[in-house]
């Protein structure tokens, strides 16, 4: 069917649900909102890392 093509397969539908079970639609924005925050932060982290990694072994004369 041509629709099928546009939602997930059955396999990927059931993982889903046994991962979030039956999210209302404010969890599901809650949700989205603190993966949002905790990616911005890693890439926070790790320009910060790397910034302290690189800054010491560069010398200016």
């Amino acid at each position: 069917m041509e629709s099928d093509r546009h939602w997930p397969s059955e396999q990927t539908f059931y993982g889903w649900r046994q991962r979030y079970g039956v999210l209302k639609a404010d969890e599901g924005q809650r949700l989205n909102a603190r993966q949002a925050e905790n990616a911005w932060l890693k890439r926070i982290e790790a320009m910060r890392s790397t910034r302290q990694t690189v800054m010491p072994t560069t010398r200016s004369f």
